[in-house]
């Protein structure tokens, strides 16, 4: 967990699709600062904050047609279910926005790091497929 005096380790997005989520009791959230730093390995992220302090990391995908868009939204569900942490999605023909957080930690957290390098890798493999 991450505790006041511990720093979360800001990696590649490579280095995070090696990894995997954990329960909930080792992922702490992340201060809003070091969110910031970590978006640097994830061109395109961003970070949304609410009135309420939590946190999300999010990001727009575009893909050429529906069939694509379709197929990207298969490989995230499979991704959810497989990390057992969920994302929110909206779609359109051929847009996906993915936003990822952990609402327990009241923002993001290893997991949401862990999903989001994920997402990035699969969408980026949907998209070049083409």
């Amino acid at each position: 967990m991450i505790t006041a005096n511990q720093q979360p380790q800001i990696k590649t997005l490579a280095q995070w699709c090696q990894l995997s989520c954990t329960p909930m009791k080792v992922a702490g959230k992340w201060s809003n600062q070091d969110v910031l730093k970590q978006l640097e390995y994830f061109p395109g992220w961003t970070m949304r904050c609410h009135a309420e302090e939590m946190s999300e990391l999010t990001k727009q995908f575009v893909f050429q047609h529906f069939a694509h868009t379709q197929s990207a939204i298969i490989a995230l569900m499979q991704l959810a279910e497989q990390q057992n942490h969920h994302p929110e999605v909206h779609f359109t023909y051929s847009h996906v926005t993915v936003v990822w957080n952990t609402h327990s930690a009241g923002g993001i957290t290893h997991n949401d790091w862990v999903c989001a390098s994920l997402t990035e890798h699969q969408f980026n493999f949907i998209q070049k497929a083409v």
